[in-house]
């Protein structure tokens, strides 16, 4: 196992590994599975696909659960362990010497499903509570958190657009830390992690508060490309592509 974990560690030399929650929390997480699932041989678009199904079943799971304590800590256990399997088809891939295009774009099509699918599944159970007072109330909602999301999602596999490759050895460069500051709110953990809150509280305002800030980094994002900043967009190589 030791063997195997070190070259997990290995495969991310000079790789960018996303922000500090999934660096230090989400792919350690991962890493078992990692092994596991190296060790049985399954291919990692297999991985990608479990990740998914654990996702929906949080949904099912809370569809049946009442509003409370309960039912938030039960999603947030479910969603984490979700993105630790997200984390781990990136590791198992290169372990494998089996990272392509095709495991790519299904690897990112996922993740615009079951963030589709999150948003929709958390925000209905919002309206089954009746914390939402009428149908214009949920749809603007809705349609604030699922463009939020879903663009920012996309924007953000841009990587260095605006944040530096964490793991090149400049993430300790005078602004790289504001950045990284500035974006981690935006981490898919720690989304995961409002999820799970507005559950607890219950309350499906925090979520759209939410969902403005990452349309706030959005516009960021937008604005530093539209000034001619000279940062260069972070387009991923084929190995960086599938990866958490």
């Amino acid at each position: 196992m030791k063997e195997i974990l070190a070259k997990i560690e290995k495969g991310y030399a000079n790789k960018r590994r996303g922000l500090p929650y999934t660096r230090y929390v989400s792919l350690n997480l991962g890493k078992p599975f990692s092994v596991f699932f190296y060790k049985l041989g399954v291919r990692p678009n297999w991985i990608t696909f479990f990740s998914f199904l654990l996702a929906l079943v949080a949904v099912l799971v809370l569809m049946g659960l009442g509003s409370g304590i309960k039912a938030g800590l039960l999603l947030l256990v479910l969603l984490q362990l979700s993105y630790a399997l997200d984390c781990s088809d990136g590791q198992v891939a290169r372990l494998q010497g089996s990272s392509s295009p095709q495991g790519a774009w299904f690897d990112l099509l996922m993740d615009r499903v079951t963030g589709f699918m999150l948003i929709t599944g958390v925000l209905y159970w919002f309206w089954l509570q009746q914390l939402f007072s009428d149908w214009a109330s949920f749809f603007t909602v809705f349609i604030v958190c699922l463009f939020a999301n879903t663009f920012f999602s996309y924007a953000s596999n841009l990587k260095g657009l605006l944040l530096p490759a964490s793991s090149a050895g400049q993430a300790d460069k005078p602004g790289n830390w504001l950045k990284e500051l500035l974006f981690t709110p935006s981490d898919t953990g720690v989304f995961y992690l409002v999820l799970a809150l507005t559950v607890c509280l219950p309350s499906w305002r925090l979520l759209f508060y939410y969902s403005c800030y990452k349309i706030i980094m959005l516009v960021l994002v937008m604005g530093s490309t539209l000034s001619g900043s000279k940062t260069k967009v972070g387009v991923k190589t084929e190995n960086e592509r599938y990866s958490a």
